[in-house]
């Protein structure tokens, strides 16, 4: 039996459901996070791979397994909900392009330089990289709950 998520929840939402009577209840956590649609569209074809960002400390509340909700605008039709595969982190994001590969993060670019550009034209992006570092959050898109 599945319990729904309401759409009107913020930030992180515990659902529980029963494993079986010897076991422990399973925690299943939805964060969100804001994001441009064109975005949204490219991790929909599955073309955006990763979700990259300055590190800080809302991500900490993250872990492989539980379920992210990006959205663009407040509608329903907006959101694309992915379970998180990986999290990791890298001193900037040239090291991080390099490593995962610029087209599973941005993938209009046509170049590593150019993904780059795309990072660090963001307002604040390039400081809080060089202050925090960058992660890239796997994801796997999944049917909303």
């Amino acid at each position: 039996m599945s319990t729904p998520i309401t759409r009107q929840a913020r930030n992180v939402l515990a659902v529980t459901r029963p494993i079986h009577t010897h076991t422990p209840l399973l925690t299943i956590k939805v964060h969100n996070l804001g994001i441009k649609k064109i975005y949204i569209e490219d991790i929909r074809k599955k073309t955006k791979t990763f979700e990259c960002r300055p590190f800080c400390r809302n991500v900490l509340q993250y872990r492989t397994g539980d379920f992210l909700r990006l959205y663009y605008m407040a509608k329903a039709s907006d959101d694309v909900c992915c379970q998180i595969t990986s999290i990791k982190v890298f001193e900037t994001f040239e090291k991080m392009l390099s490593s995962l590969g610029f087209k599973n993060s941005i993938p209009q670019a046509q170049s590593l330089e150019e993904a780059l550009q795309a990072y660090h034209k963001i307002p604040k992006y390039t400081a809080k990289e060089a202050e925090h570092g960058v992660v890239a959050i796997g994801l796997k898109v999944v049917p909303h709950p």
